[in-house]
């Protein structure tokens, strides 16, 4: 998000300022998207150490 800011207080191009936000947006979205994937296979593993746990 900084370097938006910066990009858009450099007086850079209005069509580079919208690539720009673009690109970091598509970015932002991937990492929230991986992120979440990630916290469900921590909670399928968790929830699968627990039965085991009960099992033994």
């Amino acid at each position: 998000m900084a370097a938006l800011v910066i990009t858009v207080v450099s007086r850079r191009s209005i069509p580079g300022v919208i690539f720009f936000s673009l690109i970091a947006l598509i970015v932002t979205i991937y990492a929230l998207t991986v992120m979440e994937s990630a916290g469900e296979l921590l909670l399928d593993r968790l929830d699968l150490v627990a039965e085991t746990a009960r099992l033994k």
